[in-house]
């Protein structure tokens, strides 16, 4: 009889009057890789909460390696012996890779530290998962891939026996992800237990033993590996299409061209985008996006090659901004990175209308002109005193309301789709295409498929900084996007 590492049983926890988990109940075994595709993202930090700290609950009871954790009433003694690998890294940059597994875990005591003892016994860890670490080298300097492994190693030596590994795919490549995939597997081998919560049934499906489907704080279905099949999926998520043929895509005439652009990241790197067009560029090494984002924004220039927009040589002349140059960036969260919370609503979709080069300044008469206009987008939010107030979809119709306001010739979005859950990746579709419609070019920089596709007119792959293949979208309409990177990724 297989052994349980953790059981939550009609778990319910309310806070402040909001019901965060509902009845929830879920076990996973030793030696498991448990799947969660929250549907949603409500309850979600409230379950790793209670997994993690025992935080209080309303009802039910949590236990952990076979022993009651977690009740009403219960006052936790200590946390459990979880460890979470997000994207926020819990890793000290400014230390070595050894410093970090073994001298910052808890219960370590040795006053005297011997530097070579620990660079040995990291050695014999990271041997293990076959990926060259050195147990010298300082964690700022690591890559992404490496930091996972170092965390991993982290939580091992730190006695962790359950892992939750949250959303892997919105910050490892697609051939790191398969390298990380392997070593999970060989602890799986060795007893240890992984919650892997992913956004994307596909990337679920490729690892895990099980999956628990969990929508507002409920789960809802549990699949066994028989049942990992589109179709079980269908009654619990959204059927949205991929996009239609572009009628929008104008001209013949590339407006972006990169012709053999080499940096310490690109190789050679060619491609083009046409006004109203969305490309998809998948970096599956995860190695060239800030090349091609520092060479966008003028922070970098190549070693060679040539860079053309607008059918002239692209540079950022005179010290003037990216967007007078017809060019915006939309970066990953930008709810957190692109908005004022002290302004209003019409003052944050306001913001670039000046820093156009056509001379427009933003008078009180434009203001209630692009008011009028754009409450047949926004609706009552355009309003808002607060933005603080306004939810997670309304806040991002404010950024590409933003954008769509400015009209610049290209849009360049990193990871639009990361974090996201279903019902927002669906709207962020209708904003990505409100664009297209606008005849602006859409340039999406991703190091995974997510639902990129639903957008794109075409797709490029991208390895160690050159396009090893292009995809147009007759093509992947008909076909399973995760196909396509399969043999890449072996």
């Amino acid at each position: 009889m297989k052994s349980e590492i953790l059981r939550l049983q009609n778990v319910t926890k309310i806070s402040s009057g909001i019901t965060l988990l509902e009845q929830f109940n879920l076990n996973v075994y030793k030696g498991e890789i448990m799947g969660l595709l929250p549907l949603n993202t409500h309850g979600t930090n409230a379950f790793l909460d209670v997994i993690c700290l025992n935080s209080p609950i309303s009802s039910g009871c949590i236990y952990f390696d076979e022993k009651e954790k977690n009740y009403p009433g219960h006052m936790p003694e200590s946390p459990n012996r979880v460890y979470v690998i997000d994207k926020t890294s819990s890793l000290a940059g400014n230390l070595t890779v050894s410093d970090n597994i073994f001298v910052l875990r808890k219960g370590f005591k040795k006053y005297y530290i011997n530097d070579k003892e620990l660079k040995t016994q990291t050695k014999i860890l990271v041997e293990e998962t076959g990926i060259n670490i050195d147990p010298g080298e300082y964690v700022d300097r690591l890559k992404p891939l490496q930091c996972c492994v170092v965390e991993l190693l982290k939580g091992i030596a730190g006695g962790a026996k359950l892992f939750v590994l949250n959303e892997l795919a919105s910050f490892l490549s697609s051939v790191a992800l398969n390298q990380f995939h392997e070593i999970l597997l060989h602890y799986k081998e060795k007893g240890y237990s992984f919650i892997y919560i992913g956004s994307h049934h596909e990337d679920l499906f490729k690892i895990c033993d099980r999956i628990a489907i969990m929508k507002n704080g409920r789960i809802i279905k549990v699949l066994d590996k028989k049942d990992f099949l589109y179709e079980k999926l269908m009654p619990y998520i959204l059927n949205y299409h991929l996009a239609t043929p572009s009628n929008y895509i104008k001209g013949k005439t590339p407006l972006l061209e990169f012709d053999n652009v080499s940096t310490d990241n690109l190789n050679s790197l060619c491609f083009s985008i046409l006004q109203g067009e969305c490309v998809v560029l998948l970096d599956m090494n995860n190695t060239a996006i800030g090349d091609i984002l520092m060479l966008m924004s003028g922070q970098k220039q190549p070693y060679s090659g040539k860079i053309s927009f607008d059918s002239r040589p692209f540079k950022i002349r005179d010290g003037k901004h990216a967007l007078k140059n017809g060019i915006a960036f939309i970066g990953e969260n930008p709810t957190k990175t692109m908005l004022f919370s002290q302004m209003s609503y019409l003052d944050n979709l306001c913001f670039l209308v000046d820093k156009r080069d056509t001379g427009i300044k933003l008078t009180p008469k434009i203001k209630k002109s692009i008011k009028m206009e754009y409450y047949s987008f926004c609706g009552p939010d355009i309003s808002a005193r607060d933005i603080s107030q306004l939810s997670l979809i309304s806040l991002y119709n404010l950024v590409y309301y933003r954008i769509h306001l400015h009209n610049p010739k290209l849009v360049i979005c990193i990871q639009p789709f990361s974090g996201a859950d279903m019902y927002l990746r669906k709207h962020l579709v209708s904003l990505i295409d409100s664009l297209k419609k606008r005849g602006m070019a859409v340039l999406i920089l991703a190091v995974n498929i997510a639902d990129n596709l639903a957008v794109a007119n075409r797709l490029l792959l991208v390895q160690k900084g050159k396009v090893i293949r292009e995809y147009k979208q007759e093509v992947f309409r008909s076909i399973d996007p995760h196909d396509f990177l399969i043999e890449h990724n072996a």
